[in-house]
């Protein structure tokens, strides 16, 4: 009996556990990782703040990088000259604070979530 006790906590100790295998994924393409992100969005902001927004999905291999950033155009200035003439156009990010998570490509669980800065 103390023998087959201390050789299960040895095989215990050195054994690797092994990775599930993806039989079926549950978010292989970026339309759905977008359909998952977009409901994660809806339950968190009010539509007027979702559509200050456009979200981007990013390969990371075995899961999906989910963000939002600013829309083109939300962070636009026009610098003038002391005359009043057009001098040089900007665009710039001012401000953020979109949502960003990582959804994996066969469970779907979604993990790292946070509001960017």
């Amino acid at each position: 009996m103390k023998m087959v006790v201390l050789f299960l906590l040895l095989a215990g100790t050195t054994s690797a556990v092994a990775e599930p295998i993806c039989v079926r994924p549950l978010a292989p393409t970026k339309a759905i990782a977008l359909r998952i992100f977009e409901a994660v969005i809806a339950g968190q902001e009010r539509p007027a703040i979702r559509r200050k927004y456009v979200a981007d999905i990013q390969d990371d291999g075995n899961s999906w990088t989910a963000a939002q950033s600013l829309r083109g155009g939300d962070s636009y200035r026009q610098f003038k000259g002391p005359h009043g003439e057009a001098m040089e156009e900007v665009r710039m990010t001012e401000g953020g604070g979109g949502l960003e998570m990582r959804i994996d490509k066969c469970t779907a669980a979604i993990s790292h979530v946070q509001f960017s800065r």
